[in-house]
């Protein structure tokens, strides 16, 4: 709308938007649109219609009958729409706008529009309500649930019992038919894809422990497929002749293009030749035309010569300077005090010529210059392994006199030649496909619900594998069971009755499983005497009298295969078919010598009188033909190595059986991991040492697998707690002491515990506090410092670094409350009187059974010092008169009358005068 009125025949651009209910047009000015809704498609075409019939009358009638019309079509009670205003139109201007033509139906369109917007609002008010609605009745129900609208008098359970066992079971019936519809599918699928294979021909009952029948039945059987494929290319190339669609020609493009390839393998191997000659002559010396220079081959040939000589010369400073090198270290000798010099056989001071320092103004003798050390020489793999069975061996003998490697020297030469044995064996296996794939084969254990599964995959669920021990305690039913498990275990592979007749220490071929392996060894079951010092070694120090349940190998067996990738064939074999529970490869982790095998662990039910099956645990071990063979050529050697070290460690207060067991220990086991180390290297600088961390979690005498989890929880390694456990626990039984996690500080300890309670003379039952004041002076808090606590166990016999180590053990505020100066308290003593309780004290120093411990000397000379000489320990019986030189007794009044003359001649000749019967005799 403009300032003036405008009659409808003065419109243009008049248009329809259908879908939008609107007719607009532009007045005659061109200034602002106007654009009239509708409420209806209907209403709008209808004014559209009007309107252009409008603009064909005249101008006198055009507004007033257009705009008759327009009132008809909208409504009949002739309201006039509300006009619509486009941007660009001043508000301003309205009033004139209203009264202008065609401005009554503007205003019929604007009530139209707010009838609609009023019939919009109420259908949004009526979904709004009928969705409130919903949500309480389904508010009600839910708080009703699906027993809202029952009665309690029309349940029963006997029918809802029975309605929901029927539904369950037609539940588990549709599951089972799924599940066997889909392994059908799955069995036919495979079927399809199968490669079928002809039928073997049956073949006569032969001897399974003959190697040349079982050859004889391999030809027989290839033969026969050899045979069956030749039917079926004949066959094949028959059958296009019978109308049959030609076969493909897949092995005729193969032959091509391996003809192909030789062709230009040929072609590149021949440009090779000739690029090698054409360089040759490139390279090669011209033929010589001329006269020969007979000066220039003298030139040459004297530069020969003289090179030689320099060469020679050079060679016989370097070996004059070796020696000399070598003779002047041998005149140096290592002492305790520095290098002092040899002796050297000099002249007697009045032959030497010239002036010497003894008289004045005399020259003093030049010093010489200081011979070069020799350099150490580097370590080797014999040297570390002897070094690890010292360490281990001087850890376990309490008498606190180690063997020093200087004197064990003499113990390289067996172990060198072990070494290498195995070295080689290692080389030989190297070559095999199968070596790394069995090198990076995990070990197995037993997890939680039973399941076999690699440790990676345990560790990830940070949980404890289950523990593996034998079920009896006693060691004579557990000795008598082992021969039984033995018999069962042999019957397994060989069939009875050859089985029972298995002689040990003999190998038998033709296995009735794992045949992938050459032949099988019998070691036969484990002896007592080895048992009962295993044990005592490996698990009585945490164990105590239930060590004997830990021994898992008393019935063994041994395979051995020609390769790795048999062997690895026949431990999957063994782990589908027995029951196994352990897998350990060495192949991943040699031992200390480099042995590499696989450990097996299967559990055998044996029935008992009974009735009833007893479990037992057995072991095979898995090797291939190699190793095997450098296991039987080192027998002497380490025999030799025993013998040698038995003279070396020989003392009458030591167990020579069990130290031996020990260095054996440490020769086929595994080294100490690194991330072990570094585990107690933690623990030890958070609570001052193992020993205080131990004291301080208040653990017993064996530590569970949760507190041993929160402690690696406490320094960040939570994680990694399963294998940390793995290393610790010695037989996997499941069980860590505090000897497993620091056995250097609990056999220190033992030995400063027995020394320390040799030198009180009373027995063990007096109390704390007494014995505490008996070991050094206390300070005003009642304590003993540091300065008279190593002042003590040096005096014992400890060094220095000894006695601070033993301090820093029991001292239980350790870094966490430490204030100078350090002191223990009388707790502290008390717990290391009381360490039996922990671990087991004869078995960590392995002290003899018939001859005399250390603390029982220390103890009877203590007992010897504080004691009168007639009742010490060893002394003489005290002297008895003789009464054949008894004199007669004489009376009082004679004896006192008798001159001294008289008495003198009747008393022997050696007594003297006054003297009495008891001093005679």
């Amino acid at each position: 709308c403009t300032q003036d009125c405008i009659s409808l025949d003065e419109t243009s651009k008049l248009t329809l938007e259908a879908d939008k209910y609107e007719c607009t047009f532009v007045p005659a000015n061109g200034v602002g649109r106007i654009r009239l809704r509708a409420s209806s498609e209907e209403d709008a075409r209808s004014w559209y219609t009007g309107l252009r019939a409008g603009q064909t009358w005249d101008q006198r009638c055009a507004q007033l009958t257009t705009t008759q019309k327009l009132h008809k079509t909208k409504s009949g009670s002739g309201t006039p729409p509300q006009p619509v205003y486009v941007r660009g139109i001043n508000p301003a201007e309205q009033a004139q706008a209203e009264s202008a033509p065609g401005a009554s139906r503007i205003h019929d369109l604007h009530a139209l529009h707010g009838l609609k917007q009023q019939r919009l609002e109420y259908r949004r008010l009526q979904q709004e309500a009928e969705e409130q609605r919903s949500i309480e009745e389904e508010r009600e129900a839910a708080r009703q649930g699906t027993r809202g609208g029952l009665s309690p008098d029309d349940l029963c359970w006997m029918e809802a019992s029975q309605r929901l066992y029927t539904d369950n079971g037609d539940k588990w019936h549709r599951r089972n038919e799924l599940r066997r519809k889909f392994e059908m599918q799955e069995r036919q699928k495979l079927e399809e894809s199968r490669f079928r294979k002809p039928a073997r021909p049956a073949i006569a009952d032969v001897d399974p422990h003959s190697a040349g029948v079982r050859l004889y039945e391999d030809h027989r059987r290839k033969e026969y497929e050899r045979q069956v494929r030749q039917y079926e290319d004949e066959a094949h190339s028959r059958r296009p002749a019978a109308g049959v669609a030609q076969h493909s020609n897949h092995f005729e493009k193969l032959y091509d293009d391996a003809q192909r390839r030789k062709e230009q393998q040929e072609r590149r191997q021949k440009e090779h030749e000739e690029f090698e000659t054409r360089k040759l002559a490139e390279h090669a010396v011209s033929q010589r035309t001329g006269p020969v220079d007979m000066n220039c081959i003298e030139k040459l040939y004297n530069d020969s010569q003289n090179k030689l000589k320099k060469q020679a010369f050079q060679l016989s400073q370097r070996e004059a300077r070796e020696l000399q090198d070598v003779a002047s270290a041998q005149s140096w000798r290592p002492n305790a005090g520095g290098l002092h010099k040899e002796r050297e056989n000099k002249e007697p001071i009045w032959q030497r010529s010239g002036l010497m320092p003894y008289f004045k103004g005399g020259p003093l003798p030049q010093a010489k210059a200081q011979a070069k050390k020799t350099v150490s020489e580097r370590a080797t793999q014999t040297t570390v392994v002897l070094s690890a069975v010292l360490q281990a061996v001087n850890l376990r003998c309490g008498d606190g006199n180690p063997l020093s490697i200087a004197d064990a020297k003499e113990l390289l030469h067996p172990l060198r030649q072990v070494v290498s044995e195995y070295n080689e064996a290692q080389t030989s296996c190297e070559r095999y496909e199968g070596y790394p794939a069995l090198c990076v084969r995990a070990n197995q254990r037993l997890f939680r619900d039973g399941y076999l599964l690699p440790e990676f995959e345990g560790f990830e669920q940070c949980r404890a594998p289950n523990p593996i021990r034998q079920v009896r305690e006693c060691f004579g039913e557990l000795m008598f069971h082992a021969g039984r498990a033995q018999v069962a275990l042999q019957e397994m592979f060989l069939p009875p009755p050859n089985g029972s007749r298995w002689a040990e220490g003999t190998t038998r071929t033709g296995l009735a499983y794992v045949r992938q392996a050459l032949f099988a060894y019998n070691p036969g079951p484990k002896k007592r005497a080895p048992a009962d010092i295993k044990a005592k070694v490996k698990f009585q120090p945490g164990e105590g009298s239930r060590c004997h349940r830990h021994l898992l190998d008393l019935a063994r067996l041994a395979l051995v295969f020609p390769s790795c990738d048999l062997l690895h064939a026949g431990l999957d074999e063994i782990v589908s078919k027995f029951e196994v529970v352990q897998v350990r490869n060495f192949f991943m982790t040699p031992t200390h010598l480099g042995e590499r095998f696989i450990e097996v662990l299967i559990v055998i039910k044996l029935e008992d009188d009974d009735g009833t099956n007893c479990p037992h645990v057995c072991e095979i071990r898995l090797e291939e033909i190699h190793f095997y063979q450098a296991r039987q050529s080192v027998v002497r050697p380490l025999e030799e190595f025993y013998k040698r070290l038995r003279v070396l460690l020989s003392r009458s207060s030591r167990d020579m059986d069990a130290l031996a067991y020990v260095a054996k220990s440490v020769l086929h086991g595994q080294p100490e991991s690194h991330a072990l180390r570094v585990l107690r290297r933690h623990l030890a600088q958070m609570y001052g040492s193992i020993v205080t961390a131990w004291r301080r979690l208040g653990c017993g005498r064996l530590m569970p697998f949760d507190r041993f989890r929160e402690i690696c929880n406490v320094l960040k390694c939570g994680e990694f707690a399963p294998m940390y456990w793995c290393m610790l626990d010695p037989g996997s039984g499941g069980c860590i002491s505090l000897y497993e996690l620091a056995p250097e500080a609990v056999s220190l300890l033992v030995r400063a515990k027995l020394r320390v309670l040799g030198m009180e003379s009373r027995e063990e039952d007096v109390d704390d506090e007494a014995f505490f004041g008996t070991l050094a002076p206390r300070n005003q808090n009642g304590q003993i410092e540091a300065p008279e606590i190593l002042g003590l166990f040096r005096s014992l016999g400890f060094s220095s670094a000894d006695a601070k180590r033993i301090f820093r053990h029991l001292d239980f505020k350790g870094l966490k409350d430490f204030k100078p100066p350090a002191s223990l308290a009388v707790s502290d003593v008390g717990w290391l009187r009381r360490l039996a309780l922990i671990v087991d004290v004869d078995a960590v120093i392995l002290a003899a059974k018939s001859g005399q411990s250390e603390y029982e000397a220390l103890q009877m000379c203590t007992k010897n010092a504080v004691v009168t000489r007639r009742f010490r320990f060893g002394a003489t019986s005290p002297l008895q008169r003789n009464v054949k030189f008894t004199l007669v007794q004489q009376s009082q009044q004679t004896r006192a009358s008798s001159t001294n003359l008289r008495r003198s001649s009747q008393l022997p000749v050696n007594a003297e005068p006054g003297g009495d019967a008891d001093d005679m005799a």
